[in-house]
């Protein structure tokens, strides 16, 4: 049986989630110091007041929901058959750097 999602038939491929994508810049993240930057917004503007939580959980748990939505949006894109390697090529988009 095929599933037809609005009105698109996904491309006949398996997604392999044991690992993000390749480009996705999930890995990135971790080791780019993103997440110091953000725990670092969070004490500067006491964002971590309201909940009660450290500021480095809440940096942690931040990253680690771009992370998934990146990853989301590179399977979606597997899915439905789409290169997003070459699409932000041709876009002139830069995915994150150990330097970033």
């Amino acid at each position: 049986m095929t599933t037809i999602i609005n009105g698109h038939q996904p491309a006949n491929r398996q997604i392999d989630t044991s690992r993000p994508p390749q480009g996705s810049g999930v890995t990135s993240l971790a080791t780019s110091g993103f997440h110091k930057k953000i725990e670092e917004a969070i004490n500067f503007h006491n964002a971590e007041a309201g909940s009660d939580t450290p500021d480095f959980i809440l940096a942690e748990f931040l990253t680690n929901c771009l992370a998934a939505w990146d990853q989301a949006v590179s399977k979606r894109e597997q899915w439905y058959g789409r290169d997003i390697a070459r699409d932000r090529a041709e876009r002139g988009v830069v995915p994150p750097t150990e330097s970033s």
